[in-house]
């Protein structure tokens, strides 16, 4: 943590770095094909990244209301989320 002479700003900061916990993992998943299967998965992330669904919430827009969002994915509507999305 330090002082800066000024607000941080869009562009400023180089990006999050987080440690992924995965719990009450399936057996299947704990054997080599799994292990693949995982892999895949991380590296399919680390290529395309994901929508960040927090993002709405954390800085707020009165264009798309998050609340919508999340309405729509909770009750499987999963299409009208990603349209509200975009």
């Amino acid at each position: 943590l330090e002082r800066r002479p000024h607000e941080i700003e869009l562009g400023d900061l180089a990006g999050n770095r987080f440690n992924v916990v995965l719990r009450n993992v399936p057996g299947h998943i704990c054997t080599l094909e799994g292990s693949y299967i995982v892999d895949r998965s991380f590296e399919a992330l680390k290529s395309h990244g994901f929508i960040n669904y927090f993002g709405l919430q954390r800085f707020g827009s009165q264009q798309i209301r998050s609340f919508h969002v999340g309405a729509a994915l909770l009750t499987g509507r999963c299409e009208e989320a990603v349209r509200l999305i975009l």
